[in-house]
Parts: C-alpha cells; structure tokens; sequence
C-alpha cells in the first residue's frame, strides 16, 4: 500500500495486490480410472483509501477493497460427483469491502475508535450435503451475501504499565 499526501489533511492510500494460486493432484493408483485434477486461480484486488485528519488528535477515513478468496484443499476435494480430484465448479470466493470509521486520543491519555463495515461477497462457498453421501460435507458457490457490522474500541492508559480496554463488536452476516 503506498500513501500519498494531498493536502495538510488528506492521505491518499493506493494499492494492489494480484494473487495466482495453482493446485494439483495427482492420482498415483489409477486401477479405477486416473482422476488427477488441477486449477488455477487468479484475481486483482485493488484497494483505495482516504484519511481526513481533522485535528492532530482525530482521524477520519474510509476504505474500498477487494478480496479473494479461493476454496481450502478440504473443500475442492470434495468431489459432488463422487469421483476423486477437484470439484470443478467450485469457484473462489470475491468480496468488495467498504469501511468508514474515526479514531483519536483524548488528554494522551484515551484512545478510541468507532468503524462501520459492509461486506458483498459474490460466489459465497457454502456447504451441503447429499442424500447418497449422508454425514459428508461438499461445497458449492452461494450467489451473493452481505455482512454489515460495527467495531468499536476504547483504550485507556491509567499509568505506566497499566492499561485497560474495551471492545465491541456487532456483526450481521
């Protein structure tokens, strides 16, 4: 993430992130049919920010990224169809975040930070099961979901050595 100043009060946050994951299997006993498998799995994910500071004491900002996120090695593995190697319709997981928040110091001594989020995820891996394979797990892509939430935090420095703190979180997904 690089940052760039635009004013006395304004920072700019850029960045860009390209992930490439590739996997393989392969089938070393092949008496019932070679079922080796491979996927290759990429996506850019770029992220803006921007930080208003109000005072030396109060910041004010916001976030727009992007994730991705691929399928674990337990979740490809779980072939639907019954056969060995990937599930290839499992796709990776893609998610636009956007974050808004403010965060300070009160007398040095208070710090404190309140952020809302929402989250949109495409291609949401869920799991189900099926009637032939009872007490097994396969996974599958959702179309979309959403989660929404609000983190807050206050941290107090009594003395030196001391601090205590509060956190809270609300999550809706």
């Amino acid at each position: 993430v690089q940052e760039l100043s635009l004013s006395d009060k304004f920072i700019a946050m850029l960045g860009l992130r390209y992930d490439v994951v590739r996997l393989k299997a392969t089938d070393n006993f092949t008496s019932n049919g070679d079922q080796s498998g491979s996927s290759s799995l990429n996506n850019f994910n770029p992220t803006f920010g921007l930080v208003y500071s109000a005072s030396d004491a109060i910041n004010i900002y916001g976030n727009v990224s992007t994730s991705f996120e691929t399928p674990t090695l337990g979740e490809l593995s779980n072939n639907p169809s019954g056969l060995g190697g990937f599930n290839p319709d499992l796709m990776p997981q893609e998610a636009t975040n956007y974050e808004v928040g403010i965060k300070g110091i009160v007398h040095n001594k208070l710090r404190y930070e309140l952020a809302l989020f929402t989250i949109k995820v495409k291609e949401e891996i869920v799991s189900f099961e099926l009637a032939d394979f009872p007490d097994r797990d396969f996974f599958r892509n959702a179309g979309s979901t959403n989660r929404k939430g609000v983190e807050a935090s206050l941290t107090y420095n009594r003395a030196s050595g001391l601090t205590a703190f509060l956190n809270y979180t609300y999550s809706d997904f």
